[in-house]
């Protein structure tokens, strides 16, 4: 079985990354908002080639406000702007973080699960032969996959 993947992070690291994370908490959860489904799906979304769009704008809303319709607040467009850059600026590195984390779970997680289900099948393997201790690990072990497998073909008999 290939191993891809062998993360140890040293515990001095650990909790230099729990403080970080304390941090990320502490200072900019209290910034953020959250919306539902509902709200993402209806929201005028701006994508990356509509930035300098909308930067211009910011700047024509400075030299020439007489055209800004009078339910637009300049210092609040300028406000949103400012804060879709300095959000981008967390957001790309955190992305790539969050990428590279998410793919060390995965790897990890198939590793970890592939060499569990290697064991399981030794068990259930050395039940079958009676050796000792076997089956009562194999049935502690199988409850993990109860009300997967083959379906019962016989109807239950009614009293």
């Amino acid at each position: 079985m290939e191993n891809r993947i062998h993360l140890i992070i040293p515990n001095q690291d650990l909790k230099a990354i729990k403080d970080a994370i304390k941090v990320l908490e502490d200072k900019l959860a209290p910034h953020l908002k959250t919306i539902t489904t509902d709200d993402r799906r209806k929201l005028v979304k701006m994508g990356e080639s509509s930035k300098p769009f909308v930067r211009k704008i910011v700047e024509y809303t400075k030299s020439d406000g007489q055209f800004l319709p009078s339910f637009v607040d300049q210092d609040q467009l300028e406000v949103d702007m400012n804060a879709v850059d300095t959000l981008h600026s967390f957001n790309r590195p955190l992305s790539q973080i969050m990428g590279a984390l998410n793919d060390s779970i995965l790897l990890s997680g198939s590793e970890a699960m592939q060499a569990a289900l290697a064991y399981y099948q030794s068990v259930k393997q050395a039940a079958k032969l009676n050796v000792p201790d076997a089956k009562v690990i194999a049935d502690d072990l199988s409850s993990r996959f109860d009300g997967q497998g083959r379906k019962s073909t016989t109807a239950p008999v009614e009293a």
